[in-house]
């Protein structure tokens, strides 16, 4: 129940974000060239500190006492009103995300409270 009044919370917050301009998903334009010739793209740079909707220190998930234990430690949450294309952005990061962990051993909700009654259960 803590864990779902967080995302309620979390959620409430992200509604009430500011409107700013949208995020590049994907590879966006090159913004530079390194010292070796490498050439960086503008990707996922999009997001600034007004993004941040939660921070938590890490250890602090609930443990199924599993290798992926790290890859479902969230310690951070974002959420980004896209403006002009009408779509609004979240974003999880994980403390140590481990390769395939979203294959059945990872599942994100996002819970947004947008009515009254809503539901008690996830579909999990």
């Amino acid at each position: 129940m803590k864990k779902l009044t967080l995302l309620a919370v979390v959620a409430s917050l992200a509604l009430s974000a500011r409107r700013a301009p949208a995020i590049t998903i994907g590879q966006g334009p090159a913004i530079g060239t390194d010292k070796r010739g490498t050439i960086w793209y503008q990707e996922f740079q999009d997001w600034s500190s007004n993004d941040v909707r939660v921070v938590s220190a890490n250890d602090n998930e609930f443990k199924l006492n599993d290798q992926y234990d790290p890859s479902r430690d969230i310690i951070a949450f974002y959420s980004h009103d896209g403006g002009a294309d009408g779509n609004y952005y979240f974003r999880v990061d994980f403390f140590d995300l481990l390769y395939q962990a979203e294959q059945g051993n990872l599942d994100v909700y996002v819970l947004i409270n947008c009515s009254s009654g809503g539901t008690a259960t996830l579909p999990d």
